[in-house]
């Protein structure tokens, strides 16, 4: 069984708070996995029937209320506690508890507890408490105040949280049942770790990704970039720790963007888009190289976002030469919009101009060169910088010249120092724990990557719909390799049933290559398609096949959620996506329907994998 991250994530208070790779704590578990009536009954609390009222209506409804749920959860574990406190000060566990995590709770506790009374996590808002001090904040926990008390309740909800969490894991291995956890890539920019440990990242940067199919802007996550050298420094005890913590609760984790150790997709801050980003480390180009490539005379257009009168005119119609008066000079954009964020910030002050914010937006990535935010004299290739009209206003020879420099600035001249890098940071997190280690190693990947998940003997990653191969719509989970995991979907793709229906010609092209079908494909993803698509990925040789809940309940057309839109759970185009996907049907019911269950264990038996 696979999760998600199950990290604290209470930031802003909202529904973006439901975006679970968005942690505040790299070590807190989230209050909303902890099931609060078994710590009622643990001290024995009478839960009032208006709350257990409120619970019911909640529970029933057909996506998750997420901002409800977490209230409601904190208001009757805030009871429970106010009455148990004295009683649980000396409670041995509790105690053991508190000294086996010290490194990491008390900092998780006062930043809970400050987020509370500031109402933000955004530490610069902290007035004398800004800036973390160590000996302030064990000085508030050794004294009897309001704080102390506050923060005992953030302590006291890991405990049981981590008490739950090892039950679980207990009754899954008399099942024998592996749990598959999830560790992030990233933290929040406003998290426990930015404010206790800042030195170990790069406030003025945020990882992303560069575009792919499914996002064509790339993506951007917010995330600080890794301060790696830093973390050097004590051979990466911060990952380790990390590791050796989620070993307690789960037999294998999947590194979530595992190509991050590598080098990692980082946006300057005062950017929006991934378009914006550049991979790092990358050695980049200086202006001297640049010349002598003999595209000095161009060098300032390709640095600079190009623009025509004529370009103006196709992308904003009669407001062209407006645009033109007020946001740009002779050499692109005026120095106040030198970043997209300065246009975000200044249509939010003149929503007059709302209307054009998307085409000024894409207007400032139409460059080929990127120039180094630490480093104005250096240059990084802007991703896809083919598709610029920058690009395509060079003649024949310059192009062929550029797109030669950028094959090799993307895949080759890194290759060896990324190498070396990753490998390096890899074998420490490998032997901080025992779990099997399952890379998701999606996106734009380096052909050495393979090479060094092989010899560590790391899962990689074969998503149906995300080959790895050029040149191919769809990947054949009849090649992957014995170390892999295979699935038709991920948490970031439309389920089965969804995708079928978004692009025609995709679907007949799957009916037609993969499924080896005849005739006009059905509408609808049938209960047929979905029993092929996942038998097919059964019978592959990788050690562990995956699929989705939702396509699992595809298999039957009787869970077949009646609204498509709900059974996706993230959107990685949107940064602001809601996570709040349910189950149209709860366990309980599910476990009775032998004959559902009888369908999916045939299918299991059949393909060898219950062995």
């Amino acid at each position: 069984m696979q999760l998600l991250p199950i990290n604290d994530t209470i930031a802003l208070g909202g529904t973006r708070d439901s975006y679970p790779y968005s942690s505040i704590s790299a070590f807190a578990i989230h209050p909303v996995f902890l099931d609060v009536k078994a710590v009622a009954k643990k001290y024995d609390f009478k839960i009032s029937d208006a709350i257990l009222h409120e619970a019911k209506r909640l529970n029933e409804l057909p996506t998750l209320d997420y901002v409800a749920v977490v209230a409601l959860k904190l208001k009757v574990l805030k009871e429970i506690h106010k009455i148990i406190f004295n009683k649980i000060r000396e409670d041995e566990q509790q105690i053991k508890f508190q000294n086996a995590h010290k490194d990491w709770l008390l900092q998780y506790a006062a930043f809970s507890v400050l987020r509370d009374d500031f109402g933000t996590a955004d530490t610069a808002q902290w007035h004398s408490y800004r800036t973390y001090r160590k000996e302030e904040i064990e000085a508030i926990w050794k004294s009897d105040g309001r704080m102390k008390s506050e923060m005992s309740f953030y302590i006291f909800l890991q405990f049981e949280l981590h008490e739950q969490f090892k039950k679980v894991r207990s009754k899954a291995k008399e099942f024998e049942i592996v749990l598959k956890g999830d560790l992030p890539i990233g933290v929040g920019r406003n998290s426990v770790e930015t404010w206790t440990r800042p030195a170990l990242f790069h406030m003025d940067e945020q990882a992303g990704a560069p575009p792919d199919a499914f996002t064509k802007k790339g993506q951007n996550w917010f995330f600080p970039t890794y301060n790696w050298e830093e973390m050097e420094k004590d051979n990466y005890r911060w990952w380790t720790s990390r590791m050796v913590l989620l070993g307690h609760f789960f037999d294998a984790i999947r590194i979530d963007h595992i190509l991050g150790f590598f080098r990692i997709w980082s946006i300057p801050v005062s950017e929006k888009e991934g378009l914006m980003g550049r991979f790092v480390p990358a050695k980049g180009f200086s202006r001297f190289e640049i010349e002598n490539w003999g595209l000095g005379r161009h060098l300032n257009q390709l640095s600079n976002p190009f623009y025509t009168d004529e370009l103006l005119r196709d992308k904003f119609g009669e407001k062209w030469s407006e645009i033109k008066s007020v946001f740009l000079d002779t050499h692109g954009f005026n120095i106040e919009f030198d970043r997209q964020e300065a246009l975000y910030d200044f249509v939010s002050l003149h929503p007059e101009w709302e209307q054009c914010l998307e085409g000024l937006v894409d207007l400032k990535t139409n460059l080929v060169f990127i120039k180094d935010p630490n480093d104005e004299e250096i240059y990084h290739f802007r991703i896809n910088m083919m598709d610029t009209d920058s690009f395509k206003s060079l003649s024949w020879k310059d192009q062929m010249l550029l797109k030669e420099k950028y094959y090799d600035y993307f895949f080759r001249n890194q290759y060896e120092d990324w190498k070396l890098r990753g490998a390096q940071k890899l074998e420490h997190i490998q032997h901080a724990s025992s779990m099997m280690i399952c890379a998701e190693d999606l996106g734009m990947v380096p052909d050495f990557v393979e090479g060094v998940l092989q010899e560590k003997e790391m899962l990689a990653l074969q998503v149906q719909r995300m080959p790895k191969k050029m040149g191919v719509a769809f990947s054949n989970p009849a090649d992957a390799s014995y170390l892999s995991v295979v699935t038709p979907s991920t948490h970031d793709m439309s389920p089965l049933r969804m995708w079928w229906e978004e692009d025609r010609s995709m679907t007949q092209k799957f009916y037609h290559e993969v499924m080896h079908a005849v005739g006009k494909e059905p509408e609808l993803c049938s209960e047929e398609v979905v029993r092929w698509i996942v038998n097919d990925h059964l019978h592959s040789p990788a050690m562990w096949s995956i699929f989705l809940i939702q396509d699992m309940l595809s298999i039957s057309k009787k869970y077949w959620n009646p609204d498509l839109s709900l059974d996706r759970i993230n959107n990685p185009a949107n940064p602001y996506h809601y996570w709040n996907y349910r189950m149209q049907i709860n366990i309980e019911t599910l476990i009775k329907d032998s004959a559902y269950n009888n369908m999916i264990k045939d299918m299991i038996v059949e393909s060898g994998r219950a062995n």
